[in-house]
This record gives C-alpha cells, structure tokens and sequence, in this order.
C-alpha cells in the first residue's frame, strides 16, 4: 500500500470511540445508582411535596431520559467506529501502480472481523464469532425492558406534567433507532466491498 495512507489516525480514533463505549455504561449505572439514592433522601421528599408530583411517575421520566441518553450515546460511538472502518476500505481500494487493497494490514484486519472464511468452522460462525460485541446486549435488553416500564408508568400517571415529557421521550427514541438502522446500513456496506474486492 502507498505510503501516503496511513490510516493511523482512524485507527487512534477507533480507540478513542470504544473507550466512549464502555466509559459511558459506567456513567450510566452511575447515574442510575444516584438518582435512587436521591429519591429515598428528604431533598427528593420536599421536591415530590413542593411540585406534587408522584415519585413513580418522576422516576420514570428520569429512567426513560437516562436510558435515551445512553442509547443515543452509544449507538453514536459505534457508528463512528464503523464509520470509519468504512473509510478504510474505500480509501484502500486498488489502483494502478499502488500495491492491492489486500496487502494493507488496516484492509486485513476489516476483512478478519466481517468474512465468514475467517470465521473457520460453521460453529464459531455469527453468533461464537461475535461474542466480543455481546457485552453491550445485556444492558440494551435491560435498557429496552426498563424503558417500557418506565413509559406505561409515566404514561398513565395522573399528572399531565409527567404523562407530556414521558410522551416526548418516547418519541424521542425514534432518534437510536435510527441510528441503529444506519449502524445495520454501515455493516452491510463494509460487507459488500469486501464481497466486491473477492470477486476481483
């Protein structure tokens, strides 16, 4: 490969985005842990008097924040991560008087994570060959389960307050869901060069 690129500073970058991605699960549980710790002092007691706000209601808005949060964080440091997986494999394509796109090591490594040749035999494939990106399912799952929860009990509260932010919340969930398609978009394009690149 050309010694003009040199995708170092993806690879930096790459780094720098999957620390986000564990770094924000730990501010999330975080976060979590202190507002149940606030909502059991007399700070939360004299605020749920003084508004007249249910306490049920509260925590439920302030869970499907959190949860918005984390997701739309989230989901944000995986796209730049693929994102820039991405840019490697388009800017390693072959042309002539440069050396293949498949000598590049950044092209290799592209390659070793998303072809089902790497993954050796039929039963590390998909799910064993993946397992690394499990840690993140637990978490979504709960997230997920606690978000519904938190939108029933938020939705059917007898204050109008908490029934329009939690409403506003829910619908602002529409944003990580997107992005979760655009990460699905992201993976099948990566796919795709390197399917085109084979067949070469």
């Amino acid at each position: 490969m050309s010694s003009e690129y040199n995708f170092e500073a993806q690879r930096s970058e790459v780094a720098f985005f999957m620390e986000k991605a564990f770094q924000i699960s730990f501010v999330y549980f975080a976060g979590v842990a202190a507002f149940f710790a606030l909502s059991k002092s007399d700070v939360m007691t004299s605020i749920v008097r003084a508004t007249g706000l249910p306490l049920a209601g509260l925590a439920a808005v302030v869970i499907l924040l959190l949860n918005l949060v984390y997701v739309t964080l989230a989901c944000a440091c995986l796209f730049a991560v693929l994102k820039r997986g991405l840019f490697i494999l388009t800017h390693t394509s072959p042309t002539p008087g440069r050396q293949s796109a498949r000598e590049s090591i950044y092209w290799k490594w592209e390659e070793f994570v998303r072809d089902d040749e790497a993954m050796g035999a039929a039963e590390m494939r998909n799910f064993a060959w993946n397992i690394d990106n499990y840690y993140m399912v637990p978490l979504f799952s709960v997230i997920v389960v606690a978000s519904i929860i938190s939108a029933v009990i938020a939705l059917s509260s007898n204050s109008a307050i908490i029934q329009g932010v939690a409403a506003l919340l829910v619908i602002s969930h529409v944003i990580p869901v997107f992005m979760l398609r655009q990460l699905a978009i992201l993976d099948r394009r990566c796919r795709k060069i390197l399917q085109d690149e084979k067949r070469h």
